[in-house]
């Protein structure tokens, strides 16, 4: 039985994959390449800024280079002012050269790669589609052995509602509440030496979160089974699991990276695109994973007549 579940869950999940990768090549792909852009835009803005700056002073070098052949006491003069100038002027541009210079590296690497690694063309074609579609058949399975654990056991509920209610409840704890405190962030947004911490702050979240939501459900379940009613039930675990997130949400440390002149209804456009995407792979699943389940199962052999 759990075998046959499983393997429905996974054709659900495989077909959800698919129309999320629809919803992601419609609503994803746009804000996403403009993201792209802006980070292009920046980098390339950035080695400009350095070339300028190197040519500037290759400029001044030679100046100075030719202006010391004219007059010795003026080369002494010059000399002294010019290098006191040079060491002031050095000091402040500094951090902006360093900020260019590793601007032009980050560009160069991203066309290094680009030229010799998967182009966007492939990310967003058959790289996006196999991705979407081994995440769905993943989440399916899981969805379905989940419910094998809970059908007829914590409730009994239709198939279709139970599988549905399943999926409703993984969607809030895998990905609204973890992105509530921790929103994704297009390419341009966010700093590279943050990365680490953002990243175990996320998966914490999303660890408190599931935990959370496991405890709701099991003492729920209880809840309703002793008052016979499934109503307080529902309520009492909803409770539990709204007070704990909201506490870990309030107790672990707010992040926001994005830069002042960040276009925000391109940040918008992008976190809701991302949400959109998840919204359907878990509603799919769960609808098809139900209305699979709730089909009576076909014996492979019949008996001969």
């Amino acid at each position: 039985m759990t075998g046959r579940l499983l393997l429905l869950g996974m054709i659900a999940g495989l077909v959800a994959g698919i129309l999320a990768f629809g919803t992601a090549r419609i609503w994803g792909e746009p804000p996403l390449a403009e993201a792209i852009a802006l980070e292009t835009a920046a980098q390339t803005g950035a080695a400009n800024a350095l070339a300028a700056g190197g040519h500037a002073a290759d400029h001044d070098h030679d100046h100075d280079h030719d202006h010391d052949h004219d007059d010795d006491h003026d080369h002494d003069h010059e000399h002294g002012q010019g290098h006191g100038g040079a060491f002031g002027g050095g000091h402040d541009a500094a951090p902006a050269g360093q900020g260019a210079a590793q601007g032009h590296a980050g560009a160069h690497a991203h066309g290094h790669g680009a030229g010799e690694g998967i182009s966007r063309a492939v990310q967003a074609g058959i790289g996006l589609l196999t991705g979407t579609a081994v995440y769905g058949a993943a989440l399916g399975g899981l969805l379905a052995l989940v419910f094998a654990a809970v059908q007829g056991r914590a409730w009994s509920l239709d198939p279709r509602a139970s599988a549905g209610l399943i999926a409703l409840a993984g969607f809030i704890a895998a990905v609204v509440v973890p992105q509530l405190k921790y929103p994704a962030n297009p390419p341009a947004v966010g700093h590279a030496e943050t990365i680490g911490l953002r990243t175990a702050l996320f998966f914490l979240m999303l660890a408190i979160s599931l935990a959370a939501m496991v405890l709701a459900a099991t003492v729920g379940a209880a809840r309703a089974r002793l008052a016979g009613d499934g109503w307080n039930g529902a309520l009492t675990g909803a409770a539990i699991y709204g007070g704990v997130v909201l506490a870990a949400g309030l107790l672990l440390p707010r992040i926001d990276e994005v830069p002042a002149d960040f276009p925000a209804d391109l940040l918008w456009r992008f976190r809701m695109a991302g949400l959109a995407v998840q919204a359907v792979l878990w509603g799919a699943t769960g609808l098809i994973f139900g209305w699979l389940a709730a089909r009576p199962a076909r014996p492979l052999v019949r008996a001969a007549a």
